[in-house]
C-alpha cells in the first residue's frame, strides 16, 4: 500500500505538475510537500481541506488511508455525515475540519489510522461473534458500502 507522501506525488503526477506548481496551488512550502512526499510529515488536516476545496474530484479517504480510488466516482458524490446531513463530494470532510479545527497535534493521523483499524479488527471479531452465536442473523445488511 501506497504512503499519504507517495499518495500526495500520485497526484500531482496524475494532474501533470510540477512540485512548484502543486505546492503554490495547495498554498504549502515546497520543503514541507517534500517531508510529505518522503514519508517524513504527516498529511495535515489543513492541507487536506486544501486539496479537498481546489481539487475536488481527489477522493480525501483515498489520500489519507488508501481506501477506495484516487479520483472520486460520481456515485461517490453524497456522503451522509454524522449529523444525518447529506453532503457533496469533498464538503463533508472540509465541514468536519472546519467544526473541530485544522491545528493537527503532531501525529493526530497515524493516531487515528491505529484507532480505525483498531476499530475495524473489533467490528470483524463482534460479526464473527454474531455470526456464530446467531447463524441465521444477517449482519451484511449493517455494512456501508464503500
Amino acid at each position: 500500500m501506497l504512503t499519504q507522501g507517495e499518495r500526495l506525488k500520485k497526484i500531482r503526477d496524475y494532474l501533470e505538475l510540477s512540485r512548484q506548481e502543486f505546492y503554490e496551488l495547495i498554498e504549502i512550502g515546497q520543503s514541507y510537500l517534500s517531508m510529505i512526499e518522503r514519508g517524513e510529515r504527516p498529511i495535515s488536516a489543513r492541507i487536506t481541506k486544501k486539496i479537498a476545496l481546489k481539487i475536488p474530484s481527489i477522493n480525501i479517504d483515498w489520500l489519507l488511508t488508501g481506501r477506495g480510488e484516487m479520483i472520486r466516482k460520481s456515485s461517490d458524490d453524497s456522503i451522509v455525515q454524522s449529523t444525518g446531513k447529506s453532503v457533496q463530494g469533498n464538503e463533508g470532510f472540509v465541514q468536519a475540519v472546519e467544526q473541530f479545527g485544522v491545528n493537527d497535534p503532531p501525529g493526530v493521523y497515524s493516531d487515528l489510522q491505529k484507532e480505525i483499524a483498531c476499530l475495524r479488527h473489533r467490528i470483524k471479531a463482534l460479526e464473527q461473534f454474531i455470526s456464530n452465536k446467531f447463524p441465521d442473523f444477517d449482519t451484511g445488511k449493517f455494512k456501508k458500502e464503500d
